[in-house]
């Protein structure tokens, strides 16, 4: 089978849910034929690589100025309820590229990731074949105390992928029609990601007991106010990492009174991240302030082995779902801190287990649905029911 992958930006960086499907890639390929189309709308096209990831890869850029282009789309995307380039104008330059590539690769069926919103709405556009969404980041209306109604394209599609809390959410929220449809996956971050050294790798000296926080900071949805209040009450055995979006610019604002070191990094290059997880001491763990969603990262510290404390939001987190099968972790109910009890209880976790990690076996046997190939092999069957 031909298959057309529409994917997230993959450049100048590869977005997050391009990576997972990055992943799945490798045992995909082994049984059908792939190309990907990847939007780069403001990209030079003489610039951008012929392939990703050993696949070749289309980008939707911007650079025809035709009829259409010029005076169709604007005012279709001004009609449309998503607008611009994350709306129905990359939506329609995004259907007018994967045509332009059915001529000389006809592929039978479309697979796309979400986000973002416009590969939903471009498969949307492109009824004449098959689509199977791969959605792990949740619709806006299924977030805690958000209004709205599931977006009309999800109906049109012949199957989705996603994770068992989207997957309840959204039949809770009325797709009860789509139920055969929905199929519970996980993220594929269960694979061995061995240490390289390059450039951007940042120092974990020995010194100090480093704790690490790698991934998105952002308070609206990942509130690290327990986090915080625990830093405040650490000693100068401590070195505690910050690495991601919006760490440097939290700490630009904020600023922490504590004995312990604190160090900040602006998001690195995926390598980077690996190896400051391999080289911390302990890692650390934020859940969303939402019930239908978790970090993705939080199986790329448990893929590590390494010692994890995870701060969660509530009883029913999602983060739970994956880390009480994990034997070296710390989960802490926020809505549960006493001081100095859980500060102390945290200094203990963190010495006790600062030099001790889960076997590989162990991991491989706990999460074995969280595998890259456990995932394309639920996807390819659901290709072949289309």
């Amino acid at each position: 089978m031909k298959l057309l992958i529409i994917t997230g930006p993959l450049w100048p960086r590869v977005w997050n849910n391009a990576n997972l499907m990055s992943k799945l890639l490798p045992y995909i390929c082994q049984r059908h034929e792939v190309q990907i189309l990847s939007p780069a709308f403001k990209e030079d096209p003489a610039h951008l690589p012929q392939k990703m990831f050993d696949v070749p890869v289309t980008w939707v850029t911007d650079t025809k100025q035709g009829l259409m282009r010029k005076a169709v789309y604007p005012v279709l995307s001004h009609l449309a309820e998503r607008k611009g380039y994350e709306g129905d104008l990359g939506a329609n330059l995004t259907r007018d590229a994967a045509l332009v590539v059915h001529r000389q690769f006809p592929f039978d069926a479309i697979v796309f990731t979400m986000q973002p919103y416009v590969a939903m709405l471009t498969a949307a556009k492109l009824t004449k074949w098959p689509s199977i969404a791969y959605l792990m980041d949740p619709f806006d209306c299924l977030l805690d105390g958000r209004q709205g109604c599931i977006p009309k394209e999800l109906y049109q599609l012949d199957c989705v992928l996603t994770t068992p809390f989207i997957r309840e959410a959204l039949l809770k929220k009325g797709a009860v029609s789509m139920e055969k449809k929905i199929v519970s996956v996980s993220f594929p971050h269960l694979k061995e990601e061995p240490e390289q050294d390059v450039p951007e790798d940042i120092p974990m000296e020995p010194d100090k007991i480093n704790l690490l926080f790698c991934g998105a900071l952002y308070p609206e949805i990942r509130s690290p106010e327990v986090l915080f209040r625990v830093i405040e009450n650490l000693d100068d055995r401590f070195r505690v990492h910050f690495m991601g979006r919006g760490c440097k610019e939290l700490f630009d604002k904020r600023i922490l009174s504590t004995a312990a070191e604190i160090r900040t990094y602006s998001p690195l290059p995926y390598q980077a991240a690996v190896n400051a997880m391999h080289r911390a001491d302990v890692l650390i763990n934020i859940g969303n302030n939402m019930h239908v969603h978790m970090p993705s990262k939080t199986l790329d510290y448990i893929n590590t082995g390494k010692p994890i404390v995870n701060f969660h939001k509530f009883k029913d987190c999602p983060t739970l779902y994956y880390t009480r099968r994990y034997p070296l972790c710390m989960n802490i109910l926020e809505t549960e801190f006493v001081l100095p009890d859980t500060v102390n209880e945290f200094i203990h976790f963190c010495l006790e287990n600062r030099h001790n990690q889960v076997p590989r076996e162990i991991i491989e046997n706990n999460y074995h649905d969280c595998k890259p190939e456990s995932i394309a092999s639920v996807l390819m069957e659901q290709l072949e029911l289309l």
